[in-house]
């Protein structure tokens, strides 16, 4: 087995585990903290099931071997300190 093969099966056996042990803080910063964590990091989005129709979405760090957001676990709201007058 190659070793992104290798990865993306310790990720998969991994993942579960890793959520429950996480409990993201849910402040404003939240995601930024979380992104900031990983920056310079060699990161992919992988899908999991039929490419066409996937099960799950993941965003995934390949230096540390983590799930850094996973769709099947995660909403996301807009912030709520944003002044709603500011364009995109």
């Amino acid at each position: 087995m190659n070793k992104r093969k290798q990865m993306e099966e310790t990720l998969r056996q991994e993942s579960k585990e890793q959520r429950k042990e996480q409990t993201p803080n849910m402040d404003n910063n939240a995601l930024w903290d979380l992104l900031k964590a990983h920056a310079g990091h060699h990161v992919e989005i992988a899908l999991y099931g039929d490419p066409e129709d996937p099960t799950n979405i993941s965003l995934e760090d390949l230096d540390t071997n983590e799930v850094i957001l996973d769709a099947e676990m995660y909403t996301f709201v807009d912030r709520s300190d944003m002044d709603e007058d500011i364009d995109p």
